[in-house]
């Protein structure tokens, strides 16, 4: 995969649709909080199958991998919890919107892409799947005025 604005993996593309989605937000810091979003809810369910270590170690090397093309994810890394950490917020502020969107776009990308390669497409698909639900009900029940049915 060269483009950084695609995948591969059909249930990663949701994922990048919803990272899309916020770059249409008002400034820099709701790009990075939605994207932080994703990558925080890909944590929690996936370390509960990869276990905390192999997410963390996944993640390390797809953001090793992007890094590469986009050179302002340097002081961004990962924690042994598998949380991004490190100056995101500070880091993003210097990078308009959309260079944002599309670094996380590479780095959710080469994650869907390296865990293919470990767990296979079809498996990949089911998790990366549940995760973009768990995000889209969180969408639907957290928007003001929109209650649960």
């Amino acid at each position: 995969m060269t483009d950084p604005g695609g995948s591969d993996v059909p249930a990663a593309q949701n994922l990048i649709r919803l990272l899309y989605a916020d770059e249409t937000q008002e400034t820099d810091q709701e790009v990075t909080n939605g994207a932080e979003r994703v990558f925080e809810a890909l944590r929690v369910r996936l370390s509960a199958v990869l276990g905390t270590g192999g997410y963390a170690t996944l993640l390390a090397r797809a953001l090793a991998l992007t890094r590469a093309e986009f050179s302002w994810m340097a002081d961004i890394t990962v924690d042994k919890n598998g949380s991004l950490a490190g100056r995101v917020a500070v880091a993003a502020q210097e990078q308009a919107a959309v260079e944002v969107v599309r670094s996380f776009t590479g780095l959710l990308s080469r994650f869907a892409a390296l865990l293919v390669t470990f767990i296979g497409a079809d498996l990949t698909n089911r998790l990366l799947d549940a995760v973009w639900q768990d995000l889209e009900t969180r969408v639907v029940t957290d928007t003001p005025g929109v209650k649960d049915l």
